[in-house]
């Protein structure tokens, strides 16, 4: 989108294929096998996926290559994670973090369920400080009813965040997760199904690194604020009809306008 590209605080991942050896195969051939799983099958999507592997050497190569995870530069790991029926997002990083005390996580998101995510990985990490950072936009931001949980407001002027990243600290290992993932429940996968299909990059530190000081969020105490945590999301309480508009055609007319095409459902006009 316009915004994604231009106006929104946003978080991205990016890995380089080249050449035979590429250390990044693995990550391709992860997420080359998501889209397998996730997409329709048919018989035009199959021509068109056979396509693809047939024409493209990196996938050719990506899926000879028998790696677990991608070697980035400083020997951190990097793996592609999606929702799957086989494992959550939230499955696969209990089972990544299931030996480790699990210090502080730290949680950038636009959007929360509430408590609901924070209070699952509260209570199956118990980790001493669970750090919330959201924009004054979140529809459903946290409550913050446990003690050991620090709110941070983000402000960046009129850019509205829109970049997800999560950090597990341990002693022996930290996990970075960045991608399309929310925090809520439906995006974790927490109860073994899922609601969304998300996609995200996992990269395994052996060493205390903080990708959320590098990236510029500062999470000193002087920056905590008391979030207004509200019950539900605002247009559950409006008054009135529904209504559904789908736009059928847009053009910009001569004179400056924009011009819509408009099929309304639900609506009493």
């Amino acid at each position: 989108t316009y915004s994604g590209f231009l106006r929104n605080d946003e978080i991205w991942g990016a890995f380089q294929i080249s050449g035979e050896n590429s250390r990044n195969y693995p990550v391709l051939r992860q997420a080359w096998s998501y889209l397998n799983d996730i997409i329709p099958h048919n018989e035009a999507i199959e021509c068109q996926l056979s396509w693809i592997r047939n024409n493209s050497i990196c996938i050719k190569q990506a899926e000879q290559n028998k790696d677990n995870f991608a070697v980035i530069e400083d020997n951190s790991h990097a793996f592609f994670v999606g929702n799957t029926k086989s494992a959550s997002i939230f499955q696969q990083v209990r089972k990544m973090l299931s030996e480790e005390k699990v210090n502080v996580i730290k949680i950038l998101s636009p959007f929360f369920d509430g408590d609901r995510l924070i209070g699952r990985l509260q209570e199956e990490f118990s980790p001493d400080t669970i750090h919330l950072v959201f924009d004054g936009s979140s529809p459903m931001p946290p409550n913050k009813t446990k003690t050991n949980w620090k709110a941070h407001l983000w402000d960046n002027g009129s850019r509205r965040l829109h970049g997800k990243a999560f950090q597990f600290e341990c002693h022996g290992k930290n996990l970075f997760i960045l991608g399309s993932a929310n925090a809520t429940c439906a995006a974790w996968g927490t109860t073994g199904s899922y609601d969304n299909d998300e996609a995200c990059i996992i990269i395994e530190s052996d060493t205390p690194k903080d990708y959320f000081s590098e990236l510029g969020v500062n999470l000193s105490c002087d920056t905590e604020v008391v979030s207004s945590g509200r019950d539900g999301f605002p247009e559950q309480g409006n008054v009135g009809h529904s209504t559904l508009c789908h736009i059928l055609s847009c053009f910009a007319g001569t004179d400056g306008t924009v011009c819509l095409t408009l099929d309304s459902v639900g609506s009493d006009s």
